[in-house]
């Protein structure tokens, strides 16, 4: 279901809304620009789950109050890879919301910390606290 939300999926566009009725239980007529709408969708849920893992984590919800810490600041770094994972939303959404910086910082940030074992642990405890999949 992860990879479906994201946008993965292997065959025509027909097949895509025929998977996304069953996911969301529903039948999709044939939409012009449905993969535009469910970005933006995923987008305002991406924007939910950002103001609560940014409180839970002690920093501020906006952007402009955000770029007061650094854009590697451990904490963003950590919401970022939440919503990567938990979401579709691309490097260049991420680095706006949460102010860090260039697309690629955003990328380069969030491929380092994967790939320590003690993030993984504050990761998993951050989306059972707030209740996502990741």
């Amino acid at each position: 279901m992860k990879a479906l939300r994201r946008g993965w999926y292997l065959g025509e566009p027909d097949f895509a809304d025929k998977l996304r009725a069953l996911v969301e239980g529903k039948q999709l007529g044939k939409v012009a620009g449905r993969d535009h709408a469910a970005r933006a969708h995923d987008a305002v849920a991406a924007e939910e789950l950002a103001k609560k893992a940014l409180e839970s984590l002690g920093l501020p919800q906006d952007a402009e109050s955000l770029s007061d810490f650094r854009k590697g600041d451990r904490r963003k770094i950590l919401v970022a890879l939440l919503l990567r994972r938990a979401s579709s939303v691309g490097n260049g959404w991420l680095a706006e919301r949460l102010a860090m910086g260039h697309p690629s910082a955003v990328s380069r940030l969030v491929t380092s910390a994967q790939k320590q074992p003690k993030n993984q642990k504050e990761l998993r405890k951050l989306a059972i606290m707030l209740k996502c999949s990741t």
